[in-house]
């Protein structure tokens, strides 16, 4: 692999941040700017397995999540390994937490059990000097009945 170990570091440092920022974003419907993270090339499962291309599809399928939904993705556990170099995979766990009452709101929303704990499967690419997001893909592991 090319690069120091501190570089390795760093760049896996990097990319465990643009998990966070990609889940972030998501939470906040800010879905212009999650997309901002994609490659071109990338594509996002949706967690029903259906996958989805970065840019425009991306944003238009985001968008139909229903305005009275509130989501927090809560991520534990990540862990990034540098597979070869310009390639990096990102592990870990996502505690999904949601609400719908039907009702737009702002503020915080009543806490119910978390509805799923998923196995996160990030792969990331380096193009021109910059991590991006390649393939985004959780595997569902618990479920609330």
């Amino acid at each position: 692999m090319e690069g120091s170990l501190v570089e390795r570091n760093l760049d896996c440092e990097t990319c465990l941040n643009l998990v966070r920022r990609f889940y972030l974003h998501l939470d906040r419907r800010e879905y212009q700017q999650l997309d901002a993270l994609m490659a071109r090339n990338g594509v996002y499962f949706r967690p029903h397995g259906r996958p989805v291309p970065a840019g425009a599809t991306l944003i238009e399928d985001l968008a139909e999540i229903p305005r009275t939904k509130t989501i927090v993705h809560l991520l534990t556990n990540l862990h990034a390994e540098q597979l070869a170099a310009g390639s990096i995979k990102v592990f870990g766990y996502m505690t999904v937490f949601w609400y719908d009452d039907g009702v737009p709101r702002t503020g915080p929303v009543p806490l119910g059990v978390a509805r799923s704990i998923r196995a996160l499967d990030i792969e990331f690419q380096k193009q021109q000097g910059t991590w991006q997001i390649k393939k985004i893909e959780n595997v569902k592991l618990m479920e609330a009945t």
